[in-house]
């Protein structure tokens, strides 16, 4: 009887159950639950898979197999943990990060994270993929204010997304989880090390998945941003990890760890 009354009261008092399949809009951080499509939404359709792809596979290779929670990179995470003593990594996947930023706390606890598994589960059975994964390209912080892939491809390309390749949408999966740290790039011109080997790992995660060829992929590593000066490639600045940032609670499973677990990363 507890535990269906906790049920209860987590839905109403997150706000769940009134806003699961609505629309909103972020100022200064701040979300906004709408009835109707704002102004600036972006359809899941209206995005390029340039953009959703990178994103995908680098932030949640399985999204199209598991139904909200990936169970074999949390259990690789937990055995990770017990052999450490120590939780390095998360496992969050796309449709558990939607939940967190919609409609719980940043406050790191076990409670939280259950609620957040709860809610994921409901989130996956009373909706679709499709709208997860449209929320979450306009919902995903990409920069210092910059919420959603569109504002991103006009912050850091001065471009509209349809003017995007596979690279640029490979730039903003590498932001993923730190844009305000991994935009060193960016404010500085010039690709960290970290960022031209992450670049480089999304890229060829695009060719394990057959989303591009590796011809493909050997010529879009040879093309340069807007405001990346050409020929820089051997003074790269360097930059710590994501994966060795204790701070971090999304995915940061390895390219091989990837390639041994799935597959394919589901149909498009």
């Amino acid at each position: 009887m507890v535990i269906v009354i906790y049920f209860f009261y987590l839905i109403f008092s997150s706000h769940f159950f009134f806003h699961y399949d609505s629309y909103f809009e972020i100022n200064n951080g701040d979300i906004t639950f709408l009835s109707e499509k704002p102004q600036g939404w972006q359809k899941l359709s209206s995005i390029p898979k340039t953009i959703q792809w990178p994103i995908i596979l680098s932030e949640d290779w399985a999204y199209f197999d598991h139904k909200g929670i990936d169970f074999q990179q949390l259990k690789k995470v937990l055995d990770q943990a017990l052999s450490d003593k120590k939780i390095k990594r998360g496992a969050s996947t796309i449709s558990q990060q939607v939940v967190k930023n919609l409609y719980l706390h940043s406050q790191k606890s076990l409670k939280r994270k259950i609620d957040e598994w709860i809610l994921t589960i409901l989130l996956e059975l009373f909706t679709s993929k499709q709208w997860i994964l449209e929320q979450y390209l306009n919902l995903v912080e990409l920069g210092p204010g910059i919420y959603g892939v569109k504002n991103a491809s006009f912050y850091y390309f001065g471009q509209p997304m349809n003017s995007l390749n596979y690279r640029h949408g490979a730039f903003l999966a590498m932001l993923l989880p730190s844009p305000i740290r991994y935009g060193e790039s960016f404010r500085k011109k010039q690709l960290t090390a970290f960022a031209s080997e992450r670049i480089e790992q999304i890229l060829e995660k695009l060719v394990i998945a057959k989303v591009i060829s590796a011809e493909e992929k050997i010529q879009l590593t040879k093309e340069h941003f807007s405001w990346e000066s050409a020929g820089q490639d051997k003074d790269r600045l360097p930059l710590l990890p994501y994966w060795q940032d204790s701070e971090s609670e999304y995915d940061q499973r390895t390219l091989e760890d990837d390639i041994l677990d799935w597959d394919n990363p589901g149909e498009d």
